[in-house]
């Protein structure tokens, strides 16, 4: 996948499904506003996909009427729909990441679903449209906004407007593959709104969980291409590294920190990068800059007097990292069952030695949770479930203003299950107490959110 721009992503699903007639010739295309309302997406990008199609001659514009073309020309669409599709191995790798990751998400965001969003979701699955997909697409959008989570939906977008062309060819080059799948899907989603109306989480987690396969540990081919969520923000992987050895204790407070030039070369980071991470340590209350001496490592109280707790960007950024921890909370527990078993004893030891480190220190709670998500995904031989976790884990330090906050967030019960965890090899105490400390993480810091008056928190809630 060349090309991540959004527009460009509607137009490959557009693309895809003129070349594969599910639009018939002379029939109206979806209006800008359902293929927005479809992605959640301003009706500016679906204009802009529009205005790509009309510019290739794939569609025709009658006074705001877009048809399919009647002379478009199937060999150019091809071509065209060819710089859309991921390969077989990036397709695998996505699909194995989220067989990892929507289990939860999907069963803690339908239970999350009141009476009348339960409802919604059966008209969604009655609902005539233009082909199954799309009713089928809505339907698990809304269960994932069940959870309230901005960045959790951006997931789920982003990944199935990247997948979609490859999905579709993969399905069938016909509308009758499309339409013996749906004959499989739609009675399976029938069934799972019927047993969360009975209220049977149990049996709703084990018919949920049972579609899902379990993580093959074979390593498969490897893709040249590989899936980016989001922007890049080295920014925050340079101001991360930094974090880490202050909060171990390397760069102590009151100590000054080595020159930008000196931390770009030891990270290989661009200097300018590094120049823009100090300052956003300093942003974060964790560091101050003084003229002619260099960068200071400053204490908690002090930190929490220099946040703008004012600053639009500082309520973006809180937000954020907010939206992370929630992601982090709800996922660990099935990451942590899944890769635990895959680390070698020597490293569990390590890792441990890591944690009892930290627990002598003060500050150290954000950082033994990062420690324990990093060394799983060690583990796991997928780049994009990966990816997806170092994005979550790089949001982590927006969170830094309010661990300046009394009272400080203390998870030394926690720390001390994980280390139980590591010592016995049990997978499954250390994923429900790597669980929980995200979970007293989350609870700490939208309490402290709230008091700073950071506003748009109020329906993120966890739902257990």
């Amino acid at each position: 996948m060349k090309t991540r721009n959004l527009d460009m992503m509607i137009y490959g699903y557009l693309l895809t499904r003129i070349h594969y007639g599910f639009y018939r010739e002379e029939e109206p295309l979806p209006s800008a506003q359902r293929l927005g309302k479809l992605f959640n997406v301003s009706d500016m990008a679906a204009r802009g996909a529009y205005r790509l199609l009309e510019k290739d001659g794939c569609i025709l514009n009658v006074r705001g009427r877009r048809t399919v073309a009647g002379n478009h020309i199937a060999e150019q669409e091809k071509t065209n729909l060819d710089k859309f599709i991921v390969s077989e191995e990036l397709m695998q790798d996505i699909l194995c990441s989220f067989d990892l990751i929507f289990p939860e998400v999907f069963f803690y965001g339908l239970n999350a679903c009141s009476e009348k969003e339960i409802h919604k979701l059966y008209g969604i699955l009655d609902r005539p449209a233009l082909s199954w997909d799309e009713p089928t697409l809505d339907f698990l959008a809304h269960v994932i906004k069940g959870l309230k989570n901005p960045l959790l939906i951006d997931l789920y977008y982003d990944v199935a407007l990247l997948t979609y062309p490859a999905f579709l060819s993969r399905l069938g080059k016909s509308k009758e593959g499309w339409e013996e799948a749906h004959r499989e899907l739609s009675p399976l989603l029938y069934e799972l709104l019927r047993v969360r109306e009975e209220g049977n989480r149990r049996t709703l987690w084990s018919q949920i969980a049972r579609r899902c396969p379990a993580y093959n540990t074979e390593k498969g081919a490897v893709s040249e291409d590989t899936y980016e969520w989001g922007r890049r923000r080295t920014c925050l992987v340079a101001a991360g590294k930094i974090l880490y050895k202050i909060n171990s204790g390397e760069y102590p407070v009151d100590t000054f920190l080595p020159s930008a030039r000196i931390l770009a070369e030891q990270t290989s980071t661009p200097i300018i990068t590094m120049r823009r991470a100090i300052a956003l340590l300093n942003d974060l209350g964790m560091a101050e800059s003084v003229n002619g001496k260099g960068t200071r490592v400053i204490s908690s109280e002090k930190g929490r007097r220099r946040v703008k707790w004012r600053s639009p960007a500082l309520n973006k950024n809180v937000r954020l990292y907010l939206y992370s921890v929630h992601i982090l909370a709800i996922t660990s527990q099935s990451l942590a069952v899944r890769a635990f078993p895959l680390m070698n004893v020597e490293k569990r030891r390590r890792i441990k030695n890591d944690i009892e480190c930290l627990l002598e220190r003060e500050e150290h709670a954000g950082t033994i949770s990062y420690i324990c998500i990093k060394a799983l995904m060690d583990e796991m031989d997928l780049p994009s479930l990966r990816e997806i976790y170092n994005k979550l884990l790089q949001y982590l330090i927006l969170g830094q203003p309010l661990s300046c906050l009394q009272p400080y967030l203390n998870m030394d019960g926690q720390a001390r299950e994980l280390m139980a965890g590591l010592e016995s090899g049990d997978a499954l105490m250390f994923g429900v107490a790597l669980k929980k400390s995200f979970f007293v993480m989350f609870s700490s810091s939208k309490t402290k959110a709230a008091f700073m008056g950071i506003e748009g928190l109020e329906e993120l809630t966890l739902p257990f």
